[in-house]
């Protein structure tokens, strides 16, 4: 009783004493009867108990419990009694597993007896339904409250792992269903069980459930959150899904979610928030197959196995037709699309050769209709950051896409007055929105790095501004666009630098004719010392920081000797280097910087947070120790 007590402090209520002093007498029941009928009712008595007096039937019944689980398997009603009174200790009544401390304790304890665990994988074996089933039941509430140690005491008993997705065999739903939930919790953040469960052949079992339920069941939810589990960065169950064939069952099973079981009578209907839920996991189970996080030699794999199996080209009709997804499922199959093309030639180009049939009949190729989307400002912020990314990794490594973007803003291609993507680019490097004028920016970036010819070619680009003046060069308009906005404008200042910084990096012609416009140093060296910029103190820091880069990339680009003494003198005189070397190192240590460094896809949640692009910071990181 002082135990007890001590759990509530000094001065317990009368109402727990007495309370405790019935569990202590339905406990000694079971513990001392040797009636059946007497251990069953004194059972029942604590399992009514739990939701009042937790702690007490939690402490004071473990050890009975305990042995009954070790001693009485060939008694299913005392085992399930026990099973349902131990799943209850368990259960906290606002079901926050994470802040149950009590319930954490428990768990520990019972862990801690060295017959619970080999009795509980015993039980499971059993056929009897209710014992089967609570068995589960406590196993996945045990792994919520102490996964770890779960996960390491299934691995030590024999055939553990295997033991538990024999239980998936079930032809009873409600034990496979309560099997599949385990999985869930048993398959978290533990390689080595990750691995034990592929072996067992959980990927294919899976898949048999998942293709049996209707589309909008959440069992299937439950099977795929498994599979995603066995998958994300697990290189050995990626090699394994993808030598047994899954990648082909997968495209399947995707088939079936777009266009139904029936697809001679297609369901037009607003799909089931359920089913819609189930495609997303999909998806993501496709996108942990190709995710840039991978080993390469998975990922080039995976993305290869896609387009053989005609996956690709199932998502390029969600994108290119008028199916009418939601716009979660839409944004979720964009970055798919992104990470199965992003540097792969072969999938980059079928992706190009797709088109979208518009309304006149007329085909438009996918890469207009990404642009489009991208410098749409009525479109969800998320979906335009996805189609963004899918663009982006169209350019990945694509030197020919690259090259053929710009062309189409050279003066010797055909113009018709028709859209082309180096246009759409341009138009969205000028407009007044900044986190158009951003993507622009960014686009266009990504076409001349790690491609030195392109940024040559780049200085052949000429743009009329205003209709009936003369054009100018494009690394004029750009630069004009920078210098005349001051220090106002941070997100569209950030993305012209990075494109600027790009540009002129191993391009002495770039150099020498952004130089040649003294309004050009005049405004880099007024405006790394101003100290009166809109936006935050960090974003600030990038600012100077790209803007002091961009006065290396100059001098480090000027070969002429005379020259280059005028602008280190120049830049001694207005500002120093130790200001700009201070500047520099500045950038890595704001937040803006960490979180684009994070991942290629951008993972701002709203547009402020558009602010330094992922591969830009590599080029930075390789070129800021001059």
């Amino acid at each position: 009783m002082a135990y007890f007590r001590s759990f509530f402090g000094g001065g317990a209520e009368s109402e727990e004493e007495n309370g405790a002093e019935m569990v202590e007498k339905f406990v000694e029941r079971v513990e001392t009867c040797t009636a059946l009928e007497d251990r069953r009712d004194a059972l029942r008595a604590l399992r009514s108990m739990v939701k009042k007096y937790r702690l007490a039937v939690g402490t004071m019944g473990m050890n009975v419990f305990m042995e009954i689980l070790d001693k009485e398997r060939s008694n299913p009603e005392l085992l399930t009694l026990t099973l349902e009174t131990l799943v209850a200790v368990l259960s906290s009544d606002d079901e926050n597993t994470d802040e149950d401390e009590l319930g954490e304790r428990l768990a520990e304890v019972m862990l801690k007896k060295p017959v619970f665990l080999p009795s509980i994988l015993s039980i499971l074996e059993t056929f009897d339904f209710a014992a089967r089933r609570c068995s589960i039941q406590l196993l996945t509430s045990l792994l919520r409250h102490r996964g770890p140690e779960v996960q390491n005491g299934v691995m030590n008993q024999p055939m553990g792992v295997s033991r538990l997705v024999d239980i998936i065999h079930d032809n009873r739903e409600v034990v496979r269903n309560e099997a599949v939930l385990m999985l869930c919790e048993l398959s978290r953040n533990n390689s080595q069980i990750q691995q034990l469960l592929a072996y067992d052949n959980a990927f294919v079992l899976l898949f048999g459930i998942v293709e049996s339920e209707p589309l909008d069941s959440i069992v299937i939810e439950d099977c795929l959150f498994v599979i995603l589990n066995l998958l994300r960065k697990n290189t050995m169950n990626q090699q394994l899904f993808r030598e047994n064939g899954l990648v082909n069952r997968i495209a399947g099973v995707l088939h079936t979610f777009l266009y139904g079981i029936d697809e001679e009578s297609p369901d037009t209907n607003e799909w089931p928030k359920q089913r819609t839920a189930n495609l997303i996991f999909l998806l993501q189970i496709i996108r942990s197959l190709v995710s840039p996080d991978n080993v390469a030699a998975n990922t080039h794999a995976a993305q290869k196995a896609m387009h053989q199996c005609k996956m690709l080209h199932e998502l390029c009709r969600v994108l290119l037709s008028e199916l009418g997804v939601s716009v979660e499922v839409l944004t979720e199959t964009v970055i798919v699309v992104a990470e199965i093309i992003r540097g792969n030639y072969t999938n980059q180009e079928y992706f190009a050769s797709t088109s979208l049939i518009t309304q006149e009949n007329t085909a438009r190729p996918s890469l207009l209709v990404l642009l489009i989307s991208m410098t749409a400002e009525k479109q969800p912020f998320k979906l335009r950051c996805a189609v963004f990314y899918c663009f982006l990794s169209y350019l990945h490594e694509n030197e020919f896409g690259k090259t053929k973007l710009i062309d189409t803003l050279l003066p010797s291609s055909q113009t018709d007055g028709s859209l082309t993507t180096g246009g759409l680019v341009c138009q969205a490097i000028s407009s007044s929105e900044p986190v158009q004028a951003w993507f622009g920016s960014v686009a266009l970036l990504h076409c001349i790095i790690d491609v030195d010819h392109l940024r040559e070619q780049l200085l052949r680009v000429q743009l009329t501004v205003t209709v009936g003046e003369m054009p100018v060069s494009l690394l004029v308009h750009v630069s004009n666009l920078l210098t005349s906005m001051g220090n106002r404008r941070v997100q569209m200042r950030a993305g012209y630098l990075m494109l600027l910084c790009a540009w002129l990096l191993n391009c002495p012609k770039a150099v020498s004719q952004f130089t040649a416009n003294q309004e050009n140093l005049h405004y880099l060296t007024t405006q790394i010392v101003d100290e009166c910029g809109e936006g935050t103190e960090s974003e600030q820091q990038v600012l100077k920081g790209l803007m002091a880069f961009l006065l290396l990339v100059c001098l480090q680009g000027t070969s002429e000797p005379n020259a280059k003494k005028s602008l280190e003198q120049l830049i001694e005189r207005r500002i120093s280097k130790d200001t700009i070397t201070a500047a520099v190192e500045g950038v890595s240590r704001t937040e803006q910087f960490v979180r684009a460094a994070q991942k290629p896809q951008p993972l701002a949640k709203t547009p402020n947070e558009l602010f330094i692009d992922y591969h830009f910071i590599k080029l930075f990181k390789a070129n800021e120790g001059w």
